[in-house]
């Protein structure tokens, strides 16, 4: 059986039972899904394996593939459904299967209560590579306990992972792929105690390095949650899809940011800023580095570090301020560039508004 769903996914099934010692191997450079409902395929003795894009491998009961061992993912994810695979089953494939360039074990929640906790501390995750995400009509919230002291890697397709509790996380980056494979899926940072920390990569908000399909989504908020970054390139909003981050009330985000960035797909970025403090460290483009990029800022304090930004680099790029605080030379060693090959606009309705002595109006242009 082949069909696609509302998001034009390919979804082929395997609905009969699984025998023998052969491997499956699945290979996709799209978002396409295969499958598996058996809920018993214990006489299959092989491996199964996924190299692809944004798609993977449904597994509708634990019995439907083989062992964590003889699992291997390089990008993509396993889609459990829960639930029909406990918490216990799910953590121990996340952490015995082989998992490269960020590919996570994901729970589909469709089936469970709206706003599903999910629990997780430091001693629930053992192996390197482990990765978690979510799906689904109904939202999950990840809860976690204390300081996870491994990184981690997390994913969210058609539904919404909130992150919160007690505890901390770091999550990681290949040199592939991204800490957040958003793609059509949002993630909300809302409350987590100890906070995020980026150890390195890009946090990718729209899209990641494998997928290069034209409305690739993704969203990510942040509110009362400490972001800072370590190592890497920081948060890139928009770079192979379409990509909103929002910041709100209790934020605190100190990294890189790039808005609209990619090579492939709609390299389209938006940040809304209500509240919180976005401060904007490194020496890096800013809005429209290569697409369409758009920063409302209606509450809250932006800063930049000392460096060299632009607003409008190659792309368009509008900055646009109905309130709030927004001082681009917080250490008095900035250029900021309205426009360079590309156009950049500034308008401000409302609020503070701090440019640094050196700004620098391309043609075509405005502020």
């Amino acid at each position: 059986e082949t069909k696609h769903d509302t998001t034009m996914n390919a979804l082929f099934t395997l609905a009969g039972e699984l025998s023998g010692g052969g491997s499956l191997s699945v290979t996709a450079r799209t978002r396409g899904i295969v499958a598996i409902t058996n809920a018993d395929n214990s006489a299959w003795t092989g491996n199964l394996s996924f190299n692809g894009g944004e798609g993977g491998v449904r597994a509708e009961w634990p019995g439907s593939v083989p062992e964590p061992a003889k699992v291997l993912f390089s990008y993509g994810r396993l889609v459990t459904s829960f639930p029909n695979w406990s918490r216990s089953e799910i953590l121990g494939m996340a952490n015995g299967a082989t998992l490269q360039n960020n590919a996570t074990v994901s729970v589909d929640t469709s089936a469970a209560e709206d706003g599903t906790d999910f629990a997780l501390a430091s001693a629930d995750v053992t192996s390197d590579a482990f990765g978690l995400g979510h799906e689904g009509t109904n939202a999950m919230n990840l809860v976690v306990s204390d300081a996870v002291a491994k990184p981690v890697a997390l994913s969210s397709h058609n539904g919404t992972l909130r992150v919160t509790g007690a505890g901390a996380l770091t999550l990681r980056e290949t040199a592939a792929t991204s800490d957040l494979n958003l793609g059509w899926g949002k993630i909300a940072f809302d409350g987590l105690a100890g906070g995020v920390t980026l150890a390195s990569g890009a946090l990718r908000v729209g899209g990641s390095a494998r997928s290069n399909i034209v409305g690739n989504r993704g969203e990510v908020e942040i509110r009362n949650t400490t972001v800072s970054r370590t190592g890497g390139s920081g948060i890139i909003v928009g770079g192979w899809g379409p990509g909103l981050l929002r910041i709100g009330t209790g934020a605190a985000v100190t990294s890189p940011l790039t808005v609209a960035d990619g090579n492939w797909g709609r390299r389209e970025g938006a940040v809304w800023q209500d509240g919180g403090e976005m401060n904007v460290t490194g020496s890096y483009c800013f809005l429209g580095t290569s697409g369409l990029a758009y920063y409302r800022l209606s509450g809250g304090t932006l800063t930049t570090d000392g460096g060299s930004y632009a607003i409008g680099y190659s792309g368009r790029a509008v900055f646009a301020q109905y309130g709030g605080q927004a001082v681009f030379d917080r250490d008095a060693k900035a250029y900021i560039y309205l426009g360079d090959a590309g156009a950049g606009n500034v308008y401000v309705q409302n609020g503070t508004l701090a440019l640094p002595v050196r700004t620098y109006l391309q043609t075509g242009s405005s502020a």
